[in-house]
């Protein structure tokens, strides 16, 4: 018998005898052991999630915010075709669906409960939020109407003078200034010369002296 032969008859009885302990070993396991191995295991899965979250974490912290935007700009344009098939995939079982008349009725119920949990206490904070703003103007009025009544006569006395000089202002408005053009022109100065009829003839200045 050749070598080739008995290797491949080895690897048959070696296959064989595998499949028959694990066979064996599967029949005698009862769901009590798989609880108690999940159990053995918990803590093993539960510090290599672990270990993961950190390593995620870390990695995260370590990639600069521009790589990271980069990243999710090119897996978000990824993101879009399963998202379209999706909601043509929804779109598509709605209009197919013999059952669909009970959709109505459920987003009735879910837009009720969300007004009722989420719109209502987010209205009623506003209200509170408002309400505190209302509050503080309306101490600051009540304020300003307490400086008023302390100095009430001070008050009035300057509204009495500025309610008088708007009705003398009413009454005698301010004058106008007078237009320029309007005043009448002064005559044009006549030119410097001999009376008329005189045979005086203008003084003419004399030129330089002759020199010795």
């Amino acid at each position: 018998m050749s070598k080739a032969l008995k290797f491949i008859l080895a690897s048959v009885v070696g296959a064989l005898a595998i499949y028959g302990a694990v066979t064996i070993i599967a029949g005698l396991l009862t769901e009590s052991h798989g609880r108690s191995a999940a159990k053995a295991a918990q803590p093993f899965v539960s510090g290599v999630t672990s270990a993961v979250k950190d390593q995620v974490k870390q990695k995260l912290e370590d990639t600069p915010d521009a790589e990271l935007e980069k990243d999710s700009y090119e897996v978000s344009k990824k993101m879009y075709p399963i998202l379209k098939g999706a909601l043509l995939g929804q779109l598509e079982g709605f209009v197919k669906d013999p059952e669909r008349e009970q959709l109505p009725a459920k987003m009735r119920d879910a837009g009720k409960a969300v007004s009722e949990q989420i719109v209502g206490p987010f209205t009623k904070g506003l209200a509170e939020g408002s309400g505190k703003i209302f509050g503080d103007f309306d101490r600051a009025v009540d304020g300003v109407r307490k400086l008023q009544d302390k100095n009430k006569d001070l008050v009035d006395a300057i509204a009495n003078s500025i309610g008088q000089l708007k009705r003398f202002l009413e009454q005698k408005p301010l004058p106008q200034p007078p237009d320029v053009e309007s005043y009448p022109q002064p005559p044009e100065s006549p030119q410097t010369g001999p009376p008329a009829g005189s045979d005086r003839r203008p003084y003419e200045p004399m030129g330089p002296e002759p020199s010795e």
